[in-house]
């Protein structure tokens, strides 16, 4: 009996050994630092509930395992206090390097000035944060949202005539994307083509959208506030804005609107599901902003691991999709 313990016990630890060092680890936090020689690179996320952060999060994990990286795993849930905990739990385990998306523009500077003294190098991706590229974080990497939503608006311009009333579904509020994608959407003219009806906050999220918007609708669908477009700051608020509108047909209250055609809907990110919705027609064209940085990110860390210096500002410029060239849109 003795003996057959001890082989047992000798074929699991071997069975370990072959897992850790076949592939990469990912810890969802609280986790610790892998103990072996490979490094680590801790990712804080500021949410994880929509497909561009679902995609966003696969496409690091992918690069991770190929370039051989351990992975730490947080997840702020949208709220910038429990991000500083998460990256102050990264940072006391000695992680390699810190890639963040941070909740808001503003307020990281003490957590990333921490990151920073213990020589930790911090990648700021997708969203901005304030500070100094290049001094108070390493890089920050970013698809340039101000071109994004003034791209939408000259879209909605190009594509209708006379007044266009639109209803702006909002992110998450203190996010760089949606300052900039508002501030973009606003800078485009004549002023006098595009009236904004009501911008409601839906916080990226195709339920919130859907349950607003349908709200809104019940309410102001037949007073004098017409509306002919919506511009949705992410493809999931444009697919729930088109669920509420489809509900409204199906309760018969006297209107029957068809979304893509009485009301024109445009999106931002280049999903599979508004591909899919372009191509059937209820959603008219979204603006293209991948969420598949984990390339990018790893090209830079390659260089730092190098002693290279990398470029403190990044930006990765999207395209407009529509009926026209919609099945080019290389969709997640």
């Amino acid at each position: 009996m003795k003996k057959m313990v001890n082989f047992t016990l000798i074929a699991a630890i071997a069975l370990c050994t072959v897992l850790v060092t076949s592939c990469g680890k990912v810890t969802e936090v609280p986790g610790n630092k892998h103990e072996s020689q490979r490094k680590t690179i801790g990712i804080s996320f500021a949410t994880l509930n929509n497909p561009f952060d679902k995609a966003e999060k696969e496409s690091l994990l992918d690069s991770a395992k190929e370039n051989h990286y351990d992975v730490i795993v947080t997840n702020a849930k949208g709220k910038p206090n429990k991000q500083h905990d998460n990256i102050m739990q990264l940072v006391s385990k000695k992680i390699d390097y810190l890639v963040l998306v941070p909740t808001k523009q503003i307020s990281m500077r003490p957590v990333l000035t921490m990151a920073m003294s213990a020589k930790i190098p911090v990648i700021v991706i997708n969203r901005k944060v304030d500070g100094t590229p290049g001094v108070e974080y390493t890089t920050m990497i970013t698809g340039n949202a101000k071109w994004e939503g003034a791209a939408a608006a000259k879209w909605i311009l190009a594509n209708t005539t006379g007044v266009v009333h639109v209803v702006r579904l909002m992110g998450s509020p203190g996010a760089s994307v949606t300052i900039e994608r508002t501030a973009g959407f606003d800078s485009v003219g004549p002023k006098d083509r595009i009236k904004t009806v009501t911008s409601i906050v839906c916080d990226f999220s195709k339920d919130e959208a859907y349950k607003l918007f349908k709200d809104y609708l019940k309410e102001h669908i037949k007073t004098d506030d017409k509306i002919n477009a919506i511009f949705a700051q992410n493809d999931a608020m444009a697919l729930g804005a088109i669920k509420a509108i489809e509900e409204i047909n199906e309760n018969n209250i006297g209107v029957n609107l068809k979304p893509g055609k009485d009301i024109i809907i445009i999106g931002v990110d280049g999903e599979e599901a508004a591909k899919k919705a372009i191509e059937a027609g209820t959603m008219n064209a979204t603006v293209s902003s991948s969420p598949k940085f984990g390339p990018i990110v790893f090209s830079n860390i390659k260089k730092l691991n190098h002693g290279l210096k990398i470029k403190p500002i990044q930006t990765i410029k999207g395209k407009v999709y529509d009926k026209t060239n919609i099945e080019n849109l290389d969709a997640f």
